[in-house]
């Protein structure tokens, strides 16, 4: 009877081993192996901003290259004056001016949290198609009466003169579209058009 009460208040898991003090040598060998990711990963940083900075580069001049080669295929097709194909270029410059602003306030917006960033890119979509429906009306006021006719064999459209510095100016409320720059949102907004230009 007495031994069964000691048994029942004897204790029944064995203490936990006290912590294990760390060697001296080990604990520099960690702090080493932490230094060393610390670089290593300031390195990786530093390559990947270097590798996307080329990247952007090389697709801007690539993009250049692009709306010229449009361009001037337009210029020839639809038959345009001189004075035609500087009113084209004005027009042009005037719908990137108006994107490129209201990038810029959409993305304030978005970074300042007075709207979520999905809202910002909801809003930019609709100024997208605002200000490309006003130019596609203002070639038709001052190009040839027949462009469309002239260009229609070339798949022109004006989603291939949105600059990249819009789709920079988007970042801050969200990435640009899939691709790069136009072609990108052609691939997910431009429908039959998507391959126009390209």
């Amino acid at each position: 009877m007495w031994q069964d009460t000691l048994s029942w208040d004897e204790p029944t898991e064995t203490p936990p081993a006290p912590p294990r003090e760390v060697p001296a040598n080990e604990r520099l060998n960690r702090e080493e192996r932490r230094q060393t990711w610390d670089r290593t990963s300031v390195t990786n940083r530093e390559q990947w901003e270097a590798n996307r900075e080329a990247w952007a580069e090389r697709r801007r001049i690539e993009g250049e290259i692009r709306k010229a080669t449009i361009r001037s295929n337009f210029v020839e097709h639809a038959k345009l004056s001189d004075a035609q194909a500087v009113r084209f270029d004005v027009l042009v410059a005037a719908m990137n001016m108006r994107l490129n602003e209201q990038a810029q306030v959409w993305r304030e917006a978005a970074e300042s949290g007075k709207i979520s960033r999905s809202e910002a890119r909801a809003r930019m979509m609709k100024e997208f198609g605002t200000a490309l429906s006003l130019t596609y009306d203002e070639l038709d006021r001052n190009m040839p009466t027949d462009w469309r006719t002239n260009t229609s064999g070339d798949g022109f459209n004006l989603w291939s003169f949105v600059d990249t510095d819009v789709w920079h100016s988007m970042r801050g409320g969200g990435r640009g579209p899939r691709g790069g720059g136009a072609q990108g949102w052609q691939g997910q907004h431009g429908g039959s058009e998507s391959r126009q230009g390209q």
